[in-house]
């Protein structure tokens, strides 16, 4: 018979959070500032490398 699975890292740390909306609530509080900071970078980026069409 085969040891139980473990679960990941990720799912172990969620399954603290008794409710589903409380889960969504700390993934969003991580998510959604990352990706803000992520699309500010990129967009930055680009604006001041790109070459102008004019």
């Amino acid at each position: 018979m085969a040891p139980p699975r473990r679960k990941n890292w990720c799912k172990r740390w969620l399954s603290k959070f008794p409710t589903r909306s409380k889960r969504i609530d700390v993934v969003s509080r991580i998510f959604f500032p990352f990706m803000f900071g992520l699309f500010n970078c990129v967009y930055w980026i680009t604006y001041m490398f790109r070459d102008d069409l004019q």
